[in-house]
């Protein structure tokens, strides 16, 4: 199958380096990915895009099922297989899954891990050899593995390519590029003053505020929203950490390798003066 791994995920706000970190978890061709976060933050949109990038990797064609409940945003080259209305139990939404492998599929697109049933069954489609792509309610990536491992009944073993990598992520509101005015430690609102201290420590000396009472061309000095994400790509060493149930040593193993958490994310678009840092640490917690 031919690679062209060249997705622009950074018209979504990714950065450059977590571009290329979704487009080399898209490039494998087994094991499950999840999309991490609250609800209304995005992953759903994020797990869709990143199914057209794994599409992209595979030129010489793959058979994709789609499995969701409810349907947010199509696949265009995925068969939707549909959740009965019944399904206030959940096990409609897992029999589907169930009737989506029967088509023995390269690729299976499902929406939310629910509960155990559905856990299961996207393992056992793992163990089959194929890509899954799912999202979980969850408010670290790590908590998303713990989370998943705990509504799992089947063994996952230290297999790790069960788990290629953990897709975390929020929205923040972007600041009006027309409105928004920049503020130095000389004259820092009072309702900034405490983010503005802890701001200070990393470096910052002016910080991009929104314009509250917004112009002609935003609402509340705000134009859309970005996202602010941390990418939990699935190393040996991580995976029996967390199988292990030791978080910490996760995250540090996480960190000592390079990785970048939510909040670095956030805080390089505050820099930027794309976000205000309110807003960001409202979402994401402090900064500093």
């Amino acid at each position: 199958m031919a690679l062209i791994n060249n997705y622009n995920y950074t018209q979504f706000g990714f950065s450059e380096n977590q571009n290329r970190e979704l487009c080399e978890l898209a490039s494998k061709k087994t094991g499950l990915t999840l999309f991490a976060g609250i609800a209304g933050c995005g992953k759903s949109y994020t797990a869709s895009k990143f199914a057209e990038n794994v599409r992209q990797n595979n030129q010489d064609g793959i058979k994709a099922v789609s499995v969701e409940d409810p349907p947010e945003y199509p696949i265009p080259y995925a068969t939707a297989v549909p959740v009965p209305s019944d399904n206030t139990d959940g096990r409609a939404y897992s029999r589907a899954i169930k009737s989506a492998m029967t088509g023995e599929p390269d690729v299976l697109f499902t929406s939310e891990v629910k509960d155990s049933l559905v856990a299961d069954y996207i393992l056992g489609s793992v163990l089959s050899g194929i890509i899954v792509l799912s999202s979980i309610i969850s408010s670290s990536p790590f908590l998303a593995f713990n989370r998943f491992k705990k509504m799992a009944t089947k063994d996952m073993g230290d297999d790790t390519l069960l788990i290629n990598g953990i897709v975390y992520q929020s929205l923040i509101k972007k600041t009006c590029t027309k409105c928004s005015k920049m503020v130095t430690a000389k004259a820092v609102p009072e309702e900034y003053a405490e983010v503005f201290d802890r701001l200070e420590s990393k470096g910052l000396s002016a910080i991009r505020v929104r314009n509250k009472k917004g112009c002609f061309s935003c609402y509340e000095g705000t134009e859309s929203r970005t996202v602010a994400a941390e990418i939990l790509t699935i190393t040996p060493e991580i995976y029996k950490a967390l199988m292990a149930g030791d978080s910490l040593k996760a995250r540090e193993l996480f960190l000592s390798g390079g990785g970048k958490t939510i909040q670095d994310h956030a805080l390089e678009k505050v820099i930027l003066g794309e976000v205000d840092p309110s807003d960001a640490e409202k979402k994401v917690g402090h900064l500093g």
